[in-house]
């Protein structure tokens, strides 16, 4: 399943992510943007990132998304 999202806050540890619908499994793949001139290595304009969902609470508008990322990012 494929779900666009909004992400509230990212650490290295996990993010915090608004989808319009939760997804019915725990382990998740975000694919997330990597901004121009942040690292050096990154050959792309993407990426990815294993997850899974720690929590969920549903609002009136959006699905909110605890995540805790299978390997810390790396913040260099």
């Amino acid at each position: 399943m494929l779900e666009f999202g909004t992400a509230i806050n990212v650490s290295a540890g996990g993010a915090l992510v608004a989808v319009k619908r939760a997804p019915k499994v725990k382990d998740v793949l975000l694919e997330m943007p990597v901004p121009p001139g942040f690292s050096p290595q990154a050959h792309s304009s993407h990426r990815l990132i294993e997850g899974r969902i720690v929590r969920s609470q549903a609002g009136p508008m959006h699905t909110y998304l605890g995540l805790e990322f299978k390997k810390p990012l790396a913040l260099k």
